[in-house]
């Protein structure tokens, strides 16, 4: 038998009664936490609010606005010529029409030019729908159409918006004389790659304190540095990306695109490659010898695949661009001059 004292009794209560203090005061501090987020998140998303409304006072069109599938759409267009260039964004670009100025500003002299806002970009409104690639392709298409502009086309996609430039040119090759992709991705890649759920759940919280307004504490991560540095913008057009990014950032649109992602590609790749239209794709080179040579085996890789894939074109070309992805933010003049040139080599085709 075993007996317990009173000094025993004594020191388990005493711990019983230090580890019950222990737990409320977690529970204090986790409270506290959990109030103290509630409410910094609350005021980020009223001060967010009210900052859009001041901003949607300097949010007016510079094109003209269509109505496509019961929504508007913006094109903007400028410059004259036999061929129209239409720039195509990358996922998630806030506002194509100012990214692409230093590129098209250097083509509007000799060709038409148009910039289509994607719903969820730029002046566009949002949608409601999966983003389908069908649908994204009917909604440029019928915007052009309405905004006055003609084919033959040649398109200037970015990044993820080569997947829309090839199926294009697949489903309706009449209309397109060239693609001049600018550091675009290709069907065949999104679907090896696919989509991960953790990049896709990444995506979704950040869109969620974007919501919030969180995003206004951190302009270093929101703004591209080089747009704002640059000098082909008027400060005036800055302040105006600067609405647009923060109106557009990480739109529902965007965050659709790319969970449709690998289906839209595996509809591409259904059809036939569109190798009798003539294809010249701007990749983004390193703009440090130090950049290039730590990372030399994958650009050896990247530019084998490219190589592979435009040889099947029966006219396809590769021209390196110093720069990161956004090159036409980097080397607008050479982009402009070499697509120019491509253009001309092309012109009896």
């Amino acid at each position: 038998m075993v007996v317990i004292g009173s000094s025993q009794i004594g020191m388990v209560d005493l711990v019983k009664k230090v580890i019950k203090k222990v737990f409320k005061t977690i529970k204090f501090i986790v409270v506290s936490i959990v109030v103290l987020l509630s409410i910094f998140l609350f005021v980020c998303f009223i001060n967010n609010q009210i900052q859009l409304k001041k901003e949607a006072n300097i949010l007016v069109p510079t094109g003209k606005t269509v109505e496509v599938n019961n929504k508007n759409l913006h094109v903007y267009s400028e410059g004259k010529g036999d061929l129209t260039c239409v720039f195509m964004s990358g996922l998630g670009i806030p506002a194509p029409e100012l990214e692409f100025k230093a590129l098209y500003k250097n083509m509007s002299d000799e060709y038409r030019i148009t910039v289509v806002d994607r719903a969820g970009y730029g002046f566009s409104d949002s949608s409601n729908d999966s983003r389908d690639i069908d649908t994204i392709l009917d909604e440029t298409r019928k915007a052009l159409s309405l905004a006055g502009e003609k084919s033959p086309y040649v398109l200037f996609p970015h990044s993820i918006s080569g997947l829309e430039a090839i199926y294009w040119a697949q489903k309706y090759p009449e209309e397109i004389k060239a693609i001049i992709g600018l550091d675009i991705g290709f069907p065949e890649g999104y679907v090896e790659q696919g989509v991960k759920k953790s990049d896709l759940l990444i995506i979704k919280l950040q869109a969620l304190l974007t919501k919030s307004g969180v995003h206004r504490l951190l302009p270093s991560l929101v703004f591209d540095k080089t747009i704002l540095e640059s000098n082909f913008l008027s400060e005036d057009e800055k302040e105006l990306y600067k609405a647009l990014t923060y109106k557009n950032l990480l739109s529902k649109d965007a965050i659709r695109e790319f969970s449709a992602l690998e289906a839209n590609s595996n509809k591409s790749l259904a059809l036939e490659l569109p190798t009798k239209t003539p294809l010249c794709i701007f990749l983004a080179v390193p703009l440090t010898e130090e950049e290039r040579i730590q990372r030399s085996t994958f650009f050896e890789q990247r530019n084998k695949y490219y190589n592979d894939y435009v040889s099947q074109f029966e006219n396809g070309k590769i021209i390196s661009a110093p720069g990161k992805h956004s090159i036409y933010l980097y080397s607008p003049e050479n982009i402009a001059k070499e697509s120019k040139n491509f253009l001309k080599s092309i012109s009896n085709e």
